[in-house]
């Protein structure tokens, strides 16, 4: 049973993590936007993890993970991400966990996408010719998945 406690210990690490990305961004000169390409329902922290340590990895690759109705920390903000092949010097790396070529991102992940555009153009970045899906820069890959890359198409030009 979830209780009132746990709604706040969660509010209080998401407004830690949002402070942590706006001061991250003022140093950063990218932001690359992924997916999981996992259920959200069933997707932890520690499969994250798990999957990372597999392909090499010291640790989680992405800055900061969109949970179904949670935003947290990965990689150290001070540590290049590991994010898109060749791109990732000055990059600040957002994984919404998600498959979104077949479900849609939940009110909370497209309300996190709109704070964290929001928070980047506070930072300086005016025009949002910084921010990337992982697809535009590697068209190998269909990451963030359809439905939050035209989410974040959207969002962009709302922002701007």
């Amino acid at each position: 049973m979830v209780t009132v406690e746990d709604f706040k210990t969660r509010d209080i690490r998401i407004n830690r993590a949002l402070a942590l990305f706006s001061r991250a961004a003022s140093e950063k000169q990218y932001l690359h936007i992924h997916h999981s390409q996992s259920s959200s329902r069933n997707t932890s922290l520690s499969d994250i993890y798990a999957w990372h340590k597999k392909r090499g990895f010291n640790e989680i690759g992405y800055h900061f993970l969109v949970f179904r109705e949670d935003f947290v920390l990965g990689r150290s903000v001070d540590k290049k991400p590991a994010s898109i092949e060749n791109h990732n010097l000055g990059a600040l790396a957002v994984c919404f966990v998600g498959n979104f070529d077949s479900e849609l991102p939940t009110a909370f992940q497209e309300k996190m996408l709109q704070l964290i555009l929001k928070q980047w153009k506070v930072a300086g970045h005016v025009d949002f010719t910084d921010v990337f899906a992982h697809r535009d820069l590697d068209n190998r890959k269909s990451c963030p998945g359809a439905n939050l890359y035209n989410l974040l198409q959207k969002c962009k030009n709302v922002e701007k």
